[in-house]
Order: C-alpha cells, then structure tokens, then sequence
C-alpha cells in the first residue's frame, strides 16, 4: 500500500488556490430592469432610483430553480415516461428594510403595478413583469461567475416583519415573494 499518495485529503486544493476558492453566499447582486420611473401608488410622486434601491436592499435571494413533471405513456402493460413542462419554482427574497431609502414603499409599489388594494384592479402584464438578472461573484466581487436571467417577474407576496417593543436591536424584515415564467443561464462575458 502507498501511503505517500497526496491525491487524498485536501493537500491538492492547497496547491491549486485559484482553482479550489469556495464561493461565498454573499457575492451576489439582484438587478431590476425597466422599473424606473415607479410611482409611490400612496403619494403620487415618483420614486428616484428605485432599481438602484432593490439592487442596494437585497439581503439573500433563493436561486432560480425549476421542476419536470414526467408525462406517462402506456401501452399495454408497459409505461414510459417522458420529460413534461418545465415549472419554475416561485423564488423568496430577504430584504434590508434601510428607512432612509424607504425600501418598503418601493417594493410595495412595484407589486401595487400588478393589482391595486385600492381600486380591486388588475394591472397589465406589460407593466409589472420585469426581467431581472441574478449575478454572481467572485468574493471580492472582481469577476461574475454566473449570471441567470429572469423573465417575467412580479411580486406576488410582500411581508414585513413583526414589530417588537422588548427591544430595539433587531431590523424589521421584510420578506418577499415573486413569482416568473422562467430563467436561463447567460454567458458571464456577456455583461
């Protein structure tokens, strides 16, 4: 038996640092297309910047993911099964509630271009559904390493946290769910 093998272990990982970096959690930027100029649905009065303001808020982002239901085809006695619709899953996203930039209001009013509480209308595709872009970076955020692009998506859902008077240290979350008809991967060169 040899035992001066270096193939096990983590010894190879050592000598090859720019192949074996761990990518961090952190490393990411959520980015909105066409949402500016957004209109506070409260107020009236246009939010400025408020693709920046998503970009700036956003705390941690589920990834796309997507599932295939087998269709099944019999015959006789026999079943084979083939590949049906891609379903994307519904994605959550964790958000800094900053006052200062009054994230909330501009999440509120992203979703309130899908439908008014007010009124009881329907907004138009046209204006809540948004691309979006999921970057991924290296953890000194030098060079993208993945990017999907989102097609289709809206808010459906948008919780903030509890309000708590025992103590004053922690943020009030704000959690949001949002919903889109599919997402590929890009090439990362291309952005």
């Amino acid at each position: 038996m040899d035992n001066t093998r270096t193939d096990i272990g983590t010894f190879h990982m050592a000598s090859k640092p720019d192949l074996f970096e761990t990518q961090k959690s952190n490393a990411f930027k959520f980015i909105v297309t066409d949402l500016d100029p957004l209109t506070d649905p409260i107020t009236g009065k246009v939010i400025p910047n408020a693709a920046d303001i998503i970009k700036e808020s956003v705390a941690s982002f589920e990834p796309p993911s997507f599932s295939q239901s087998p269709i099944e085809l019999r015959r006789g006695n026999m079943v084979c099964k083939a590949a049906g619709t891609p379903v994307f899953s519904n994605g959550s996203i964790n958000i800094h509630n900053f006052v200062g930039l009054d994230v909330y209001r501009v999440f509120y009013a992203w979703q309130a271009l899908s439908g008014s509480i007010k009124t009881g209308r329907n907004g138009l595709m046209k204006d809540y559904k948004k691309t979006a872009y999921l970057i991924e970076y290296t953890t000194d955020f030098s060079e993208i390493v993945r990017v999907w692009k989102l097609v289709g998506v809206w808010i459906s859902g948008l919780k903030e946290g509890t309000y708590d008077n025992s103590t004053n240290a922690n943020e009030v979350p704000i959690t949001c769910t949002i919903e889109y008809d599919w997402a590929e991967p890009e090439d990362p060169s291309s952005i």
